[in-house]
């Protein structure tokens, strides 16, 4: 996905940058950085509530895991 920690200010913030050419669920490039935002945070939210076996999120950025 698209988001990462901001050091600055300790918050979770969307990363357009980091949008795969491959998704194509989401025109989230089109819309603006609130929106965008909102979308991210509500797809994670999202996997890691409705899951009935468990799920896992790997995270390989050390301080978005932190």
């Amino acid at each position: 996905m698209c988001i990462r920690s901001d050091k600055a200010t300790g918050k979770i913030i969307t990363d357009r940058k980091m949008i795969s050419k491959e998704d194509k669920t989401f025109e989230i490039k089109l819309v603006d950085d609130a929106t965008a935002d909102t979308f991210s945070k509500d797809t994670y939210k999202t996997l890691l509530t409705r899951g009935q076996k468990g799920g896992y999120i790997y995270c390989d950025y050390k301080a978005l895991r932190e």
